[in-house]
């Protein structure tokens, strides 16, 4: 997921857009790419396991969070116009 926000972000022109946009998208995309995966790893692995919890709500809240946060240092830092070139 953060390769293809990384992507998308790229193609989509938002490395020439304003910082507050950048920083909005990566914000998202950290969101989905880690506690999202997160969720749907626990979705996915109930039925083969129904006995055993899932992860718990503070573990997956602590992920995405963490998501948040490296997005939006994401958007912010890497993908700056003069930037591009060197993650290509």
């Amino acid at each position: 997921m953060a390769g293809f926000g990384l992507a998308h972000m790229i193609a989509q022109g938002y490395i020439e857009k304003a910082m507050p946009d950048r920083i909005l998208f990566g914000l998202v995309i950290g969101l989905v790419a880690s506690g999202g995966m997160s969720l749907l790893r626990d979705i996915g692995y109930a039925p083969a396991r129904p006995r055993e919890r899932s992860s718990p709500g503070g573990f997956t809240l602590l992920m995405s969070l963490l998501g948040i946060f490296l997005g939006s240092a994401g958007g912010f830092l890497s993908v700056y116009a003069q930037q591009v070139p060197v993650i290509l």
